[in-house]
C-alpha cells in the first residue's frame, strides 16, 4: 500500500500530536503527584543512582525535593536543597513553556532554537563546578549539599 504525500503528512501530524499529548499528559500527572506527595517522605520517587553508587552528590541531587518546595512557595527550603536547580529553574521553565506553547500552535514538537556550543559548554562547566563544590567536606561548601 502506497501513501500519497497528504496521507503521509496527515500521519506525521497525528504522530506529532500524540507526542505533544503524551508530554502534556505526563506533566498533568507528574505535577499534582509532586505537589501532594512530599519526596522526603514518599518512597516511590527514584533515588539518585550516582549518589547511591559513589556517595557523592550530583548536580541534580535534591532537585525533586526542591521542586516540591517551590510548588509550595517555600523558596528558602528549596534553595537549601539545590541552589543550582532553583536559580536555574527559570532558565529551564520559561523556554520549555515557550516551546510547548509554540508546539500547540504549530501542532508539532520541534524546537525553534539551537543552543550555541558556547552556552552548552558553559552549562556543563557550571554543573560540574557545582557538583565539585557541593561535595567539598568543609564550610562554606557543605551548605551546597542537599539537606531537608
Amino acid at each position: 500500500m502506497q501513501f500519497s504525500f497528504f496521507q503521509k503528512l496527515e500521519r506525521l501530524v497525528k504522530k506529532e500530536k500524540l507526542k505533544l499529548a503524551t508530554v502534556a499528559g505526563v506533566a498533568s500527572v507528574a505535577l499534582p503527584v509532586l505537589y501532594f506527595a512530599d519526596p522526603a517522605s514518599a518512597h516511590f520517587y527514584p533515588r539518585c543512582p550516582f549518589h547511591l553508587l559513589t556517595g557523592l552528590y550530583c548536580p541534580a541531587c535534591g532537585s525533586t525535593r526542591a521542586a516540591y518546595h517551590l510548588l509550595h512557595g517555600n523558596f528558602k527550603s528549596a534553595i537549601k536543597l539545590n541552589a543550582l536547580f532553583v536559580l536555574g529553574a527559570p532558565v529551564l521553565v520559561l523556554p520549555a513553556y515557550r516551546y510547548l506553547q509554540q508546539s500547540l500552535e504549530k501542532g508539532r514538537l520541534e524546537p525553534d532554537f539551537k543552543l550555541d556550543s558556547r552556552w552548552q559548554k558553559a552549562i556543563i562547566a557550571i554543573a560540574f563546578g557545582f557538583a565539585f563544590l557541593r561535595n567539598l567536606p568543609f564550610a562554606p561548601f557543605t551548605r551546597l549539599s542537599p539537606r531537608s
